[in-house]
């Protein structure tokens, strides 16, 4: 990092934790679209994400947990989903008793109470409104402390530490979008990166039928 003033007028550097996020909602309501790769927490599992997240409303995304890979795509309001044997075995673990064996390695439409079960519980994975809404309320790292700049892919952008010793990379200037956040000691450093204004064209996948689970 570099040893620069704390704030610099008309940029994103130095600001205080209100600012910041402030800020960055403003850049989440001019933002096109997302991508986001790495690990994050999901009910108290760590889950690695590769997410593809328009603000039209469509998605393509893929995570995984322990493992086990779920994909899902969401066009024009309705999710569809693709699921391995691995989290289905998950889904099992977590209380989910119905013989899934039948939508294994299968695109499905989530039109069933399984569907709505999983939209409840992963959709804003799925959605580039309610993932950088989750995003935005944040605060498991506590507030955040300007620590001046850094260089990241050989751009200079704005650095902030969480009271748990999470970092995260802002844009240093423009629209405040988030560009990496690394999670503290505690939460063993796991990472993502967030790529910005990139939309991806998602299609609806060939499904089968639409299981009654």
């Amino acid at each position: 990092m570099t040893n620069e003033p704390d704030r610099e007028p008309g940029s994103n550097i130095g600001l205080s934790d209100a600012e910041l996020r402030v800020a960055f909602q403003r850049a989440v309501a001019v933002g096109k679209s997302v991508r986001v790769v790495g690990s994050a927490r999901v009910d108290a599992r760590v889950a690695s994400l590769d997410l593809h997240l328009n603000k039209d409303g469509s998605a393509a995304s893929t995570f995984a947990i322990n493992g086990g890979e779920c994909r899902v795509r969401a066009v024009a309001g309705s999710y569809y989903f693709h699921m391995s044997a691995a989290f289905v075995a998950e889904l099992n673990a977590a209380g989910v008793r119905q013989d899934l064996s039948a939508l294994v390695g299968k695109w499905w439409p989530a039109t069933s109470v399984l569907g709505n079960f999983l939209i409840g519980h992963l959709g804003y994975l799925a959605s580039y409104d309610m993932f950088l809404r989750r995003v935005v309320a944040d605060e498991t790292g506590g507030e955040v402390t300007a620590a001046g700049t850094a260089f990241l892919n050989g751009e200079r952008v704005a650095v902030y530490v969480g009271e748990d010793g999470s970092t995260y990379h802002f844009a240093a200037t423009g629209p405040a979008y988030l560009l990496k956040g690394t999670a503290g000691p505690e939460n063993d450093g796991e990472s993502t990166e967030f790529t910005w204004n990139q939309p991806l064209r998602v299609e609806v996948p060939q499904t089968t039928e639409n299981f009654r689970f």
